[in-house]
This record gives C-alpha cells, structure tokens and sequence, in this order.
C-alpha cells in the first residue's frame, strides 16, 4: 500500500482526508503497515503508481518525483510492521505549502 502525493488525490477527497491505497484496484485504507520488499527504483514505484492511475510516466513532474521519494525516505524511517499514517498538512501565512506527514499509530484493546 502507498500514498499517493497531495497532487494526484482524487479532487472528491475532502482536503483533511488522508489514506493508502493499494496498488491493484486503489483500495483505500486509512492506515498502512511498513514492510521490507526486494528493492526498486524510485522510477519503478512512480510507474506502478501511475499505472494504477491510468496515467502516462511522461506526464509527471520533476516536483512530483521529489514528493515520491520523500514519501518513501519518510516511510523507510520506520520498522517493519510498524503501522502508520499519513495526512496532508497546510502550512504558510503569505506563501501556502501543502507538507505530507506520517505519524506512527498506536492501536489499543479498550475493554468495558
């Protein structure tokens, strides 16, 4: 499961919606879990995500390749099995900037 950058969510998705979505079928899931796979490239991921989008490699930005790799730094920071999350945050008063977060998640049996 990945998440997509801020650019390429769906215009349907309310602004403070955030989740993963699968690669076959773009499943969305509100939370991910961080596992080890054989290596790639970061060309290799962005064009399975863009597959998935019906979209061409070529139609991508050198901008929206920087938002791809720094999804994956920040997902590599974690342990395997770790879940996760991730939102999009705003931030700027005179110049806006739309900042992708991930934060690890913490699941609890809450018992009455």
């Amino acid at each position: 499961m990945f998440s997509s950058p801020h650019d390429l969510v769906p215009k349907w998705v309310k602004k403070d919606d955030s989740f993963f979505v699968s690669i076959k079928g773009r499943v969305p899931s509100k939370y991910g879990w961080v596992k080890n796979v054989k290596p790639y490239t970061l060309e290799d991921f962005i064009k399975k995500d863009l597959e998935s989008l019906g979209m061409d490699y070529g139609e991508i930005s050198d901008d929206l390749k920087i938002k791809y790799k720094i999804f994956l730094d920040s997902v590599n920071k974690y342990n395997e099995g770790t879940p996760i999350q991730t939102y999009f945050a705003e931030y700027g008063i005179l110049e806006k900037k739309i900042v992708q977060r991930f934060t690890k998640v913490f699941f609890y049996n809450v018992e009455e």
